[in-house]
């Protein structure tokens, strides 16, 4: 009883040490040439996954299920794998365990020559499409159906499609946000030729370089513009193969600040930017698109910005404001006094000419008697009553 005992809690922790440290991982050989077999073991407390990596691309994955505390899973190598240095991973949960080796060729497996003849410059764009065009030759001579294979930058292993006299060729759509940098295309192939396998393999240096980013000026339409006023900046902007931005930021830089512009949507972006007064002179306007994977692009939008034909009557507003202040003031308040006053005089003007022509009215009719009594009366009737009118006025 008591020994059974102590091999439970010897076996229980066994189990925790497993559970604690994950899986180990032991491979059989730390070199292989291609065609063989690798082997891939060690402890685990739980299913784990095995993965086989050259560099980034993508070769072997599998879950391996932990059975008495082991797992184990094999690769068997072919003319189709790249050679090199390659990367073993296990991981048991959030434990990970690696182990690195080489896939070596074999004089089989460098039978035959694979020649580029596209692409034929370094430097490939984010979303560019890529034209991969290689020939298979054996001593010069074409080699048709063969399995040729390339990996794309995400890793994925990809055949080329045999178009005739040796040629393959794959069309591929750089992703947006592929790596940047140096990326090592690869090239492999092999061909059963009467139950022997032949194969060849080349790689090409390639740079993946940033998605280039068209933007189109809507506006401003004319490059003269006037101080003083807002300057409405339009752009629409999209990559050059026509799609839209992934999460864009547009900005406007002018006078060493920066403004964020408004996403209008469908690749259209706005902004309007006041000019100052002394915003005169030759101007340049940056307009700045960048994407959520750092592919940019920035324009400058020349200006001329002359003087506004106000500015002048700006600078003369406070002045302006207090004669029309003024002017209000005399047109309410005293312009009524004046008339009130040019008006008295007036009519006491006019009571004494009526006053001294009465006078001498009656002087010819009493006096002199050279006027007739009907002619008399008659005037001396209008004189006076237009005299008592003004009398009136002047009260």
């Amino acid at each position: 009883m008591r020994n059974s005992l102590v091999v439970a809690v010897a076996f229980l922790v066994i189990a925790m040490s497993y559970s604690v440290f994950g899986a180990g991982l032991i491979i059989n050989q730390t070199e292989y040439l291609k065609g063989e077999t690798i082997t891939i073991s060690g402890t685990c407390s739980e299913q784990v996954q095995i993965s086989l990596l050259n560099l980034d691309r993508k070769i072997f994955e599998e879950s391996a299920e932990c059975l008495g505390f082991r797992y184990e899973a094999s690769y068997q190598t072919s003319f189709s794998d790249p050679s090199g240095f390659w990367n073993a991973t296990a991981m048991e949960g959030e434990v990970e365990k690696n182990k690195k080796f080489r896939v070596l060729p074999t004089k089989e497996s460098q039978f035959y020559v694979i020649i580029f003849l596209s692409p034929s410059e370094p430097g490939q764009a984010r979303t560019s499409e890529l034209d991969i065009l290689v020939r298979v030759t054996d001593a010069g001579q074409d080699v048709d159906n063969a399995d040729v294979f390339t990996w794309t930058a995400e890793g994925e292993k990809i055949q080329l499609e045999e178009i005739g006299s040796g040629n393959y060729r794959l069309l591929y759509n750089v992703p947006v946000n592929a790596d940047l940098g140096r990326w090592a295309l690869v090239i492999t192939a092999e061909k059963n030729v009467e139950g022997e396998m032949f194969g060849g393999e080349n790689t090409s240096q390639l740079t993946i370089e940033n998605a280039p980013i068209a933007i189109e000026v809507l506006e401003p339409a004319t490059k003269t513009v006037q101080a003083g006023s807002e300057l409405s900046i339009k752009v629409s902007a999209n990559y050059e193969n026509g799609k839209l931005l992934a999460n864009p930021i547009a900005s406007v830089q002018f006078n060493g600040d920066s403004f964020e512009m408004d996403d209008g949507g469908a690749g259209n972006f706005a902004y309007s930017l006041p000019l100052e007064l002394e915003d005169t002179g030759a101007k340049k306007v940056l307009v700045n698109l960048e994407d959520e994977f750092g592919n940019e692009n920035t324009i400058t939008i020349n200006l001329s910005v002359v003087s506004s034909p106000f500015a002048g009557l700006l600078e003369l507003l406070p002045v302006l404001v207090v004669l029309i202040v003024a002017g209000i003031i005399f047109a309410v308040f005293l312009l009524p006094k004046l008339r009130a006053k040019e008006s008295e005089s007036s009519l006491e003007n006019r009571r004494n000419a009526l006053e001294k022509e009465l006078k001498k009215l009656q002087d010819n009719y009493f006096n002199k008697g050279n006027i007739k009594k009907e002619v008399y009366n008659k005037k001396k009737e209008k004189i006076e009553t237009e005299l008592v009118e003004v009398r009136k006025r002047l009260k």
